[in-house]
């Protein structure tokens, strides 16, 4: 059960971090849209 809810988390994690990055990358500064693919890599 804890091993469950600890990888749902992180997979929560994951999809916020990339959305987040992938919206900060959409307004920010364009050096931030190299993160999405440097990660994905």
């Amino acid at each position: 059960m804890v091993s469950k809810l600890s990888q749902l988390q992180t997979e929560l994690l994951a999809a916020l971090l990339e959305s987040g990055l992938s919206k900060e990358a959409s307004t920010s500064s364009p050096r931030t849209s190299s993160w999405p693919h440097f990660l994905g890599s």
